[in-house]
């Protein structure tokens, strides 16, 4: 799978990037790039994604995923920039 987002050229940001730079930076990057030549976007959330400790019902709870407050800034600034 990697490989395959490698070679199609996808964009993607991983918890990596999120503890070293912070949600709002990658949020202004993912949001300038995802702008560009389009009309707006799909959003999709997936609860996987964020930690058990905040949403503990989810189908593969993996420790580490991000927090309710770093999610919540994400789709707030989405919001805000009306591209939804």
């Amino acid at each position: 799978e990697k490989k395959l987002i490698r070679d199609k050229g996808i964009k993607v940001f991983t918890m990596h990037e999120i503890d070293r730079l912070g949600m709002t930076n990658v949020m202004e990057e993912a949001i300038a790039h995802v702008t560009k030549g389009t009309d707006g976007i799909h959003l999709s959330l997936d609860l996987d994604a964020l930690d058990p400790l905040d949403a503990p019902g989810v189908g593969t709870p993996v420790m580490g995923g991000t927090t309710y407050r770093e999610t919540h800034l994400a789709m707030e600034m989405l919001g805000e920039h009306g591209i939804i």
